[in-house]
């Protein structure tokens, strides 16, 4: 009888250690994502930071944007140095996403950007309805780059939409009606 209750004794003690290790080591992982980001990706894009080029000592903003990858079907960020003191504004926003698209060979081209009301519209050119054909995934990715990029870098806009051609944004799997937006602050 007193062999059961030692044993049992030292289960529970066994057990109680075993907690306090997993509840330390899952502090000790929150701790670390709170001061870093511990190898892992933020997905907020910091402001635009000033740098001076070490080659021609010009002074250079650096923008940070989305791409996608897709060998992992994700966006992912990425930067650019532009010259110091050019406006960032959606076009320009657009032709970073659009020249990181071609390194992953998909060409995407931006018609136009309008601002309305605090909302950007990006009109894309038809390309973008034979990339949704062969993979619904990549289109959404492909317009939570934009997207994503002009809001974060564009503090005065609050949503944005696409049209194609001019016209309403509708695709095999995606259709944004005139009144309404892709994505909102």
């Amino acid at each position: 009888m007193k062999k059961d209750i030692r044993f049992a004794i030292c289960l529970v003690v066994i057990f109680l250690l075993a907690i306090l290790c997993v509840y330390k080591l899952l502090a000790e992982k929150e701790s670390e994502a709170e001061n870093n980001t511990g190898g892992y990706e933020l997905t907020v894009i910091p402001t635009p930071r000033t740098i001076v080029d070490p080659v021609d000592g010009k002074e250079r903003t650096v923008i940070e944007f989305y791409k996608i990858n897709l060998r992992k079907m994700e966006t992912v960020s990425a930067e650019t140095a532009i010259e110091g003191g050019t406006e960032i504004t959606p076009n320009l926003i657009c032709d970073c996403v659009c020249e990181a698209l071609e390194d992953e060979e998909l060409k995407i081209v931006v018609r136009k950007t309008s601002i309305s009301k605090g909302v950007c519209t990006v009109d894309l050119d038809e390309e973008i309805k034979s990339v949704s054909e062969s993979d619904p995934q990549v289109e959404k990715l492909i317009l939570d780059a934009f997207s994503m990029s002009i809001l974060d870098n564009c503090k005065d806009i609050e949503a944005v939409s696409f049209t194609i051609m001019g016209e309403e944004y509708s695709t095999k799997n995606i259709k944004i009606e005139s009144d309404k937006t892709y994505i909102k602050r």
